[in-house]
């Protein structure tokens, strides 16, 4: 469930970016994509914990789940991380 979840949720962030232009930033998090009814609401992961979205650069963004330890290992441990690189056309 963790990896569909990932999966759409890039999917939907990459539909933002082609929308406005951009990533969403950090501070605004993932909920943009529901205040611009991109989802109807956000999902869980596994262990009901929300997913962490980060937007590293221009060109990058990840969305993680921390596992079922709660702990952010910087994508290690039990993390679950997709990371996007937004390919240029």
């Amino acid at each position: 469930a963790a990896y569909a979840d990932l999966k759409l949720l890039t999917k939907i962030i990459k539909q933002y970016h082609a929308i406005f232009g951009r990533f969403p930033k950090t501070v605004e998090g993932i909920d943009v994509l529901v205040n611009h009814r991109l989802l109807p609401k956000l999902p869980r992961d596994p262990w009901n914990n929300a997913y962490h979205y980060q937007l590293i650069n221009r060109e990058y963004f990840s969305v993680c789940s921390f596992g079922e330890n709660k702990t952010d290992e910087q994508g290690t441990g039990d993390d679950l991380c997709n990371t996007h690189k937004q390919v240029q056309e």
